[in-house]
């Protein structure tokens, strides 16, 4: 799948006037192709989609790529190389993938029993959320990410009720990433 679109972008480069509007839309669109394969939760795909990126000769890109990385490393099972991976995009990406990755490094530190310092960068990551459609995905995930944590901690029915004021949000998030309606219900 990856191949297919990379050859398809790279042989409208020669019928763009700049390589770098092509890359652009390389990106965009193994951006997309990377939320799918993380949502359908394919890590041998994420991680080929990731190699890709952090290969663009592109910044952000390739940091975006890096995050993207650290997720199927996670899901491999490599705990600490995926955290010390997001550690380094938390300090140094585009905004959403800084916020993503704070985000995802919570989630990491509750499922090692480390609820408050989850909890800690979940609120960490809310702050940094931009107030834009793609913040809205991050801010879904630190608000989810929350209610789990409320939950371990014992605080069940706050738990349900902080999750259950998540519809307006999911409806949002799932116009343009369906997996969300259907994570949440």
């Amino acid at each position: 799948v990856c191949h297919k679109i990379i050859l398809s972008h790279l042989a409208r480069c020669f019928h763009i006037s700049s390589s770098r509007q092509a890359f652009t839309r390389l990106a965009n669109n193994l951006i997309r192709l990377a939320e799918h394969f993380q949502s359908s939760r394919n890590a041998d795909a994420l991680e080929e989609v990731s190699r890709v990126l952090i290969n663009l000769p592109m910044d952000d890109a390739q940091k975006i790529g890096q995050y993207y990385q650290a997720i199927a490393i996670k899901g491999r099972g490599q705990i600490e190389k995926a955290r010390l991976l997001l550690e380094t995009i938390a300090n140094d990406a585009p905004t959403v993938y800084r916020t993503r990755a704070i985000q995802f490094l919570g989630t990491v530190c509750r499922e090692q029993g480390e609820v408050d310092e989850s909890l800690r960068l979940q609120l960490e990551a809310l702050k940094a959320v931009p107030d834009n459609t793609p913040g809205w995905q991050a801010k879904l995930m630190v608000h989810m990410e929350v209610s789990i944590s409320r939950s371990v901690l014992g605080d069940h029915k706050g738990a349900l009720a902080s999750f259950e004021n998540l519809s307006p949000l999911v409806r949002l998030v799932s116009q343009y990433n369906p997996y969300f309606y259907y994570s949440y219900h």
